[in-house]
Order: C-alpha cells, then structure tokens, then sequence
C-alpha cells in the first residue's frame, strides 16, 4: 500500500505563493510598461502597427498607449535642428567663392508619416546637403563678389526663398538661414588690397 504524500511545511506553500505572484507582478508590470510610452516636450510620435503598417495619426507630448507587442511608437524630434552647409562656387564676374550657410529646419508635423515613410529618421541628412548646396549655387552665380559682400542680406533671403520652395516638396520647413562666411580667391583678396 502507498504511502500518502507528506504534508508540504507551512514555509513552502508561502514560497510558492510568494514566487507566482512575483511572476505575476513582473508580466504586468512588463505587459503595462510596454502599452503606455512617453512623447517628450519637442517631439510628435507616429505608430507602426505590424497589421495595418504606418498610422497616419500624430500623437503629441505626453503619456500615450500602444497596444503592446503589435504597435510601435516612432518619435520624432519636431523642434529647430541647425545645419550647417558648406559650399564653394563661382559668382557672377568668375571670382571663387567660399560660403558657409547656417540653415535652421525641422519637419512639418502634419506630415510626419509621409516624411518617415519616405525619407525615414534622417529626413534632413539625406536632402538637405545636396539642395542646399544647389540653391546657393545658383544664387551666387547671379551676383559679382563685390554684390556678395555688399548684399549679403539679400543673398541670404534669397537662398531662404529658393530654399524652401525646394525642400516644401519634401515636408521639411526652413525657419532660418543665414551665410555666415564668405571667403574669396588669392587674386580677388589680392585686389581689394
């Protein structure tokens, strides 16, 4: 005849309690930690959703909810991002220009799901450089290095025109810019002295 199963002592019983509600407690924790997410003061979230694909919703600053594991919130930093472009060209009367623009961008935030799906994360890095660089060589092949120095003001409005004109087909918005250097060749520097 068998014999019965041993009482479990008193001690083990909690441990058992205590080690599945551990569990339980960490799983709901983990579960809730993975529902809410937090968009920073500056910054707007898209979500992927990996049954429908991109959500064309903008959710802003704040705590907001996901469904875990099928969503997953993008964010984007919407605030001012200065760029700095370098450029060398020609002007007008054939002098070597060297310029640095100081441009200020950031995305349009109506347009985010557009821009990620688009131009991903690094929106401004893949565009900007290769327009920027255009645009102001086109704008400084119109004036002579002496309208360079003299009209700096309007150059650089401008280039802040052709700009955005250029990146609006992009989504990427131009708050500000500036050229904050302008160097020229040996010979021209030679003949101003």
């Amino acid at each position: 005849m068998p014999m019965p199963p041993l009482p479990r002592p008193p001690y083990k019983q909690q441990l058992a309690m205590i080690g599945s509600g551990l569990t339980s407690f960490l799983f709901l924790t983990g579960f809730v930690k993975s529902a809410v997410y937090k968009v920073e003061s500056g910054h707007l979230a898209i979500k992927f959703n990996k049954v429908y694909g991109l959500s064309e919703d903008v959710h802003s600053e704040g705590w907001n909810l996901a469904i875990p594991y099928f969503e997953k919130p993008i964010i984007f930093d919407v605030r001012q991002q200065p760029r700095n472009i370098e450029c060398r060209t020609g002007s007008k009367d054939l002098q070597m220009v060297k310029c640095m623009m100081k441009v200020n961008v950031k995305p349009n935030p109506r347009r985010l799901p557009m821009i990620y799906r688009n131009l991903g994360m690094d929106y401004d890095g893949r565009v900007l450089p290769s327009i920027a660089n255009e645009v102001l060589k086109s704008v400084i092949a119109r004036y002579t290095a002496t309208q360079l120095i003299n009209e700096r003001d309007q150059v650089s409005a401008r280039c802040k025109d052709l700009l955005r004109e250029r990146l609006e087909e992009f989504n990427i918005e131009v708050t500000e810019l500036a050229i904050s250097e302008m160097t020229f060749g040996q010979e021209f520097s030679k003949a101003v002295e």
